[in-house]
Order: structure tokens, then sequence, then C-alpha cells
């Protein structure tokens, strides 16, 4: 073997790592944030709606009470996601309120998304010391 040649193999290992790492704590975001969602017909569940390169601007009829599988829609987005811009979108009118207005819901507290989102670079963090990255 020639030095150029441990060293792609070096690096596509590093890559490969990062890639996991980074994967994971995408998807526990994503899933905090789905799950996280108050359900009354689950379809503020099922509008949470995970795209790559352009977040998705439509609203969907679709209900999804348990998450399971709008999550498992986001792990396809996620799939492709390293060296992309992931986007997870809600385009309901009142999302906005679930999330922002203390009360307004007694299945949920305000500000699951951004507790989600604030726990993201712990997560990743954690994720490549696992990795030993």
């Amino acid at each position: 073997m020639s030095f150029k040649s441990d060293m792609d193999k070096i690096q596509k290992d590093i890559e490969l790592r990062a890639d996991r790492a980074l994967r994971a704590a995408l998807l526990t975001m994503t899933t905090e944030i789905i799950t996280g969602t108050p359900v009354d017909t689950g379809r503020a569940k099922a509008n949470w709606q995970a795209s790559v390169a352009r977040p998705k601007t439509a609203e969907l009829s679709e209900t999804d009470k348990s998450g399971g599988a709008t999550i498992s829609e986001a792990n396809n987005a996620i799939s492709v996601a390293l060296g992309n811009k992931y986007y997870l979108t809600n385009n309901l009118p009142y999302i906005g309120v679930l999330e922002f207005v203390p009360g307004f819901t007694k299945k949920q507290k305000a500000g699951w998304v951004r507790s989600a989102v604030q726990r993201f670079k712990p997560n990743l963090e954690h994720n490549l010391k696992a990795e030993n990255l």
C-alpha cells in the first residue's frame, strides 16, 4: 500500500463515521420534534416534512397520530442529507401557535421545537465522540 492509498482509506473512514454521527443527531432532533407535536387529529404531526436542498412548501391533508410514518419519511431524507442542506418544515398555519403560545394546548408545552433544536449540537458532539472523532 502506498502512503496516498493509506491516507485515502483513513479519510474515507473519518467521513463515514462523521456521516453516521450527523445522521443520528438529525434523526434524534427530527424524532423529538415530530413526537413532541401535540396530537388532536394527527395532522400537525403528519405535516412535518423533511427534505434536502429545498424546503417543502405544501400543506398536507394526511394524519399521523403516532408520528411513525412521518419519522420514517424523514429518515429517508436524512439518508441523503450529508453535504446538503436539511430542512424540516411544517406549513400548517397554526404550527407557530402550538410552538410559541404557552397553554394553547394541554397536551404539550410550548417550545418543544426550540428545545429539540437546542439539543442538536450536544447530541452531535456526543455522537462524534462515540465515533472517536
